[in-house]
Parts: structure tokens; sequence; C-alpha cells
């Protein structure tokens, strides 16, 4: 036997918008990795091919199609002992894209555990980095009011370094403490724009309906923690916080950015045929940026920040497993009945439930 294991899959992506925008995306990826004497070779490799039409070129400033090409390869080397691991290697990424030369990008893959009490305390850091593709439909995802016509940059994190502890309080009590410190360039920030004209008699304003953009190199600090907590064999508790603190290049804030986020959620199985689950989110305060354009002077504008609540949410689901492959599911959402804005001047629907069936061939 070589000791060679391999692992090779790929995918298609179809995306369409009522705006007349197509989405097609491939991905070929592989995984190789090979034991040499206490060292253990891995090789990550992926090849992305990517084409949306009738978008706003952001290089060219003309309508039509966009194609980019992503090559990423990840070669490393892992040790692995008794209490303790270590994960050494490199992460090399090309884009290849339709309106520009190409870009390479190269940054540190590391991955450090250590277990000074086994199952009950382990240490962990690690040094990263990896190029985000803003793909159209990631940001129709991410905010499904920008631009239609949206071509909105890659996300480089040159380095993000992290580390914490994981572990058991009690045999049913698991948490995670971590921190994180990313740099990051062409971070977008979303803002939108308004219209003000005078009238014989007043003076009119109207908001945009969609959500521009702009970029900023940021570096990100985040803080977070998780417990989960396992009530009964039938019944268990999942909470997750997360702090951001972002300190920016240019611009003044992080425009729809929260400074926290927190999870808490619960999950019932009475027997092998139910799942209940009940989920709060809570997201900070955010202060959204509004540019201000008056009609009579075409070009000049006003900078205005807009303070958005906190949002919190109560959803409830159920789940029904009529057999291995049919199932039928329930979810009723915002239970708390708020008109939260996720993004600034579109509220959330109210009260809303989605019902369904799923099978599995």
């Amino acid at each position: 036997s070589s000791g060679m294991n391999y692992d090779f899959k790929a995918q298609y992506h179809y995306f369409a918008s009522k705006t007349g925008q197509t989405e097609q995306e491939f991905i070929a990826s592989g995984n190789i990795s090979k034991k040499f004497d206490k060292m253990l070779g891995v090789l990550d490799g992926s090849l992305t091919v990517y084409k949306v039409d009738s978008v706003l070129s952001r290089l060219t400033a003309t309508y039509g199609s966009i194609s980019e090409q992503v090559l990423r390869v990840n070669p490393s080397v892992k040790w692995t002992a008794d209490v303790a691991s270590l994960q050494l290697g490199v992460n090399v990424t090309a884009v290849l894209d339709s309106k520009t030369d190409a870009k390479f990008y190269l940054s540190p893959k590391a991955k450090a555990e250590w277990s000074p009490v086994p199952q009950i305390l382990t240490l962990f850091a690690g040094v990263d980095g990896y190029v985000k593709q803003n793909t159209y439909s990631a940001i129709a995802a991410e905010n499904p009011y920008a631009d239609p016509y949206h071509d909105v940059a890659n996300t480089n994190y040159q380095y993000v370094v992290s580390g914490g502890f994981k572990g058991k309080f009690t045999p049913k009590t698991n948490y995670v403490a971590s921190a994180s410190y990313s740099v990051v360039k062409d971070q977008h920030f979303y803002t939108i724009n308004q219209f003000s004209g005078q009238t014989p008699t007043t003076t009119v304003t109207t908001l945009s309906n969609t959500f521009s953009w702009i970029y900023d190199d940021v570096n990100v600090l985040k803080l977070s923690g998780e417990v989960l907590h396992s009530v009964s064999d039938n019944f268990s508790i999942h909470l997750l916080g997360n702090y951001y603190s972002y300190q920016l290049k240019s611009i003044e804030k992080p425009w729809q950015m929260p400074n926290f986020d927190f999870t808490l959620s619960g999950i019932y199985r009475p027997n092998d045929q139910f799942k209940f689950t009940t989920d709060i989110f809570v997201v900070g305060k955010r202060t959204a940026l509004i540019e201000n354009f008056v009609m009579e002077s075409p070009g000049i504008g006003t900078l205005h920040e807009s303070a958005m609540d906190p949002i919190i949410d109560l959803n409830f689901g159920a789940e029904y497993h009529f057999s291995k492959n049919l199932n039928f599911f329930c979810k009723l959402n915002n239970l708390g009945f708020q008109r939260y804005e996720q993004w600034l001047g579109y509220a959330s629907k109210n009260f809303n439930w989605l019902a369904g069936i799923s099978y599995r061939f």
C-alpha cells in the first residue's frame, strides 16, 4: 500500500435574478494526503470557473459579462502526538479576471493544538489567510437590496491570527472561547443614496431603494464564546456570542456592521421521528451612512448618519421524519412580531411561516 488517501469532487452552481442576471460557477476540488514516517503530507486544491452577465463592471464601467478563474493550492505538513498536533503550510491563490491582469496571493497556514488535560482543556492557535470571492449570488444572499447590477471586488484576508481554548466543564457541557485578529483588504460596506429636490411649496426627499457600497481596509478583532449543554438525552441548549471591534483605514465607521451578536438555541428530540427547535437571535446596534444629493446641484452630496436599532428575533421549527427519505417540516419566524431593519429602510416581515416536504433520493 502506498499509504496515500485522496478525495476529489466537482459541483456546478446556476443562479438567475429577476433583473436579468445569470451566474454560472463550476468548482473542482481535491485533497491528497500521504504519510511520511511520523509526518502527514497534505495537498488541498481547487479550481473555480465563474461567469456572470448583465452587470456593471467595476473596472470598465460598462455593462456586460464578467468571467473569473480562481486557482487555490494549499500544501501543508502535519505532526500528531497523543496530546498535541501541529500543521504548517501555505495558501497560494491565483485570480484571473477577464477585465484585468492576473493577481497572486500568498499567506501562511499554521494550526497548533495542545491538550494539557485531555477532553477537559485544549489550547489552540492558528494563522491563516484567504481570498473571499464575492460572486454575484453571494452578494445577493448577503444583501438582497444591493444594486442588481453589482460587481463587488473580492475581499483579501491577508492574515487571520486566532487562538483560544476549548473543552468540557462537565460531562454534559462543552465550551469554546476564542479570539481572532484579521487584516482585511478591500472590505465592502453598504451605503445608500438619498435625493432631495425643491418644488414651489416644499422639499421632496426620496431614498434610493438599492444599496451602493464603498471599500476600505480594516483590521477586525473578534472575541467569541460558545457553550453547548445537554440537559438530557433529548434536550440540549446552545449559546454563541461574538464581539467585534473594527480599526478602519479611511472611512469613519463600519457602516451597517454590528459590534456584537448573540444566539440562544434549543433542540428537543422526544424520539427518532420528531425534532423541535427554537432560536433567539440578537444583533447589536449599527450605524448606516446616507449620502444626500440635491437635484438642483448635481455632483454635490452631503453625508448623514442614521442609527439602527438592535435586532431581536425569535423563531420556532418542527420536523417529522416519516421515513429515511421523507421529511415534513414547519418554521415559524419572528414570533416577537418585530419590524426590525437588517438593512436600512427595509423592515423585516412580521410573523411569517414556512412549511414543506423534503425527499432524499
